[in-house]
């Protein structure tokens, strides 16, 4: 017997579609068992009959009394002995490396001559089925089960021998003539929160919304324009003037209503005053709607500017206009202006060797104007970084500084472009340097190839064209990116000694791959 024991497999669960057991007479000893055979695709080399008097779904089941490998047949007969006991039976198939399928559903033989049968019970998740697993009736005898749902949970279905049975608690199989299965899945309860909205204002979600046993669920409430929300009621009972709503670990329904009432209309004033050389429009005292919106523009007379702005006594800088939103009070915005200096400023430019700024050394900038400055690297370069004020910019090819307030300063380097050898080796030898080497625009790297100890160069490429056998190779005035590959050949020599007179001239063979 084997002893490899497995139980999870490469085969799929046996595929018994029939487990016949009989004999010529009641009570005799010989019992003969058939099954159907798996599909030829699962491989299966043959089979173990197993089989006691004790069932698999007794406590502390490991295996059956005896198991016989009867080899790829698919009915076999045993000798139970003459007595009272139950036999119960189930088989299992192997493949040719040995490994094992799960036990088929279990089969009960009597020999006093009554026929045992199986009610396998099985229960998704979140529930259970009472007795599970495989149930041994009598022939002709009944067997009721109990199926009971998680706390939150309810039963979804039942099937019995494939077929819906509905959503029933309780199931007894009556006169049991033939194995059955009965099987029972499981949901989670569900509430509904039935939400509604009176006119001129909406809720969402809206309607009636189901929710899961302990989750929760969240309700906005919005008014249409020039209305508010009055009031909102969570199970009749008031949560306030409300604009949102959470209902959390939900065990039970519920409703939400919201009603909603027009906006007062109330008319605010915003006073708007000017300084001398400038304007704000409107100007004076400006009615405003409650919950309106109101801008202003604010413009400096020719040769002024904005000196300051005010709202309600407090800066908003020197700005040029200013946006009152959703009015709600009375408010005062003042405008100041200051004559414009001509003023100018000096940005310094410099850049280092191989690559130039332009424009370059003091550039003079009038107080608010731009400047855009270009740099250039020479051939073979590029821009290696950029620093305005001491702070880099990157390694950008133009700078522009705008509106100019001040005394600023631009640098630029460069640095040399740089190409990579990318140097590999077959087996049986190496390359020095190997991998990826930068070398600057315009020089060179020494590569030695050495081949490994009874080995020598087959061949050198460069971006895959030969330079042969070479044992050192140098790739010089580098301006583009480089591939050296290496290969190893096999070499051995030939030793030849004479006996008596004559010459013996060695000779090495080149190699043999």
């Amino acid at each position: 017997m084997k002893t490899f024991w497995k139980r999870e497999l490469i085969l799929a669960t046996v595929f018994v579609a029939l487990l016949t057991l009989w004999s010529s007479l009641a009570g005799a000893a010989a019992v003969t068992v058939t099954w159907a055979p798996n599909p030829p695709e699962d491989g299966v080399a043959g089979y173990w009959l197993c089989y006691g008097t004790t069932s698999r779904t007794s406590p502390g089941f490991t295996r059956y009394d005896v198991e016989v490998d009867v080899r790829n047949v698919t009915q076999y007969s045993v000798d139970l002995a003459s007595s009272t006991a139950t036999y119960y039976l189930a088989v299992i198939s192997y493949d040719t490396a040995g490994y094992r399928s799960d036990y088929s559903p279990e089969y009960a033989w009597s020999a006093s001559g009554t026929a045992t049968l199986v009610l396998t019970a099985t229960a998704g998740a979140n529930g259970t089925v009472s007795p599970s697993d495989a149930v041994s009736v009598a022939s002709g005898g009944s067997q009721t089960f109990t199926i009971t749902p998680n706390t939150g949970y309810h039963v979804a279905g039942v099937t019995v021998d494939g077929a819906s049975v509905g959503a029933v608690t309780s199931y007894t199989f009556t006169n049991v003539t033939a194995n059955h299965t009965i099987s029972a899945t499981f949901a989670v309860d569900t509430y509904t929160v039935t939400a509604s909205a009176s006119s001129n204002g909406s809720i969402s979600p809206s309607g009636a919304v189901t929710v899961n046993r302990g989750a929760s669920q969240s309700f906005s409430i919005t008014p249409a324009s020039g209305y508010h929300v009055a009031a909102v009621t969570v199970d009749g009972a008031s949560a306030g003037a409300v604009t949102s709503y959470t209902f959390t670990n939900v065990t039970a329904n519920h409703t939400i209503s919201a009603t909603f009432a027009v906006d007062t209309v109330t008319s605010y004033t915003v006073t708007a005053s000017a300084g001398s050389n400038g304007t704000i429009s409107p100007s004076g005292a400006v009615t405003v709607s409650s919950g309106g919106n109101r801008s202003f523009t604010i413009t400096p007379a020719s040769g002024y500017h904005v000196a300051g702005v005010t709202v309600d006594g407090a800066s908003a800088g020197a700005v040029t206009s200013y946006n009152f939103t959703n009015v709600t009070a009375n408010h005062t915005i003042s405008a100041t202006f200051a004559v414009d200096t001509v003023t100018t400023y000096t940005v310094t430019a410099s850049a280092g060797a191989n690559g130039t700024i332009s424009p370059s050394d003091a550039v003079s900038v009038t107080s608010g104007g731009s400047q855009t400055f270009t740099i250039s690297p020479a051939t073979g370069y590029h821009v290696a970084g950029v620093t305005v004020d001491g702070a880099s910019v990157g390694a950008v090819t133009t700078y522009t500084f705008a509106n100019v307030t001040a005394n600023h300063t631009i640098s630029a380097t460069f640095a040399v472009d740089t190409y990579t050898v990318t140097a590999t080796a077959g087996a049986n030898g190496s390359i020095t340097p190997g991998g990826v080497t930068s070398v600057p625009r315009g020089g060179s790297l020494a590569l030695t190839i050495t081949p490994a100890a009874g080995y020598g160069v087959a061949d050198v490429k460069r971006n895959g064209g030969s330079v042969g056998a070479v044992t050192s190779y140098t790739v010089s005035n580098i301006t583009a990116n480089v591939t050296v590959d290496a290969t190893f050949v096999r070499q051995f020599q030939i030793h030849i000694t004479t006996t008596g007179e004559g010459t013996v001239t060695p000779q090495v063979d080149g190699g043999v791959p």
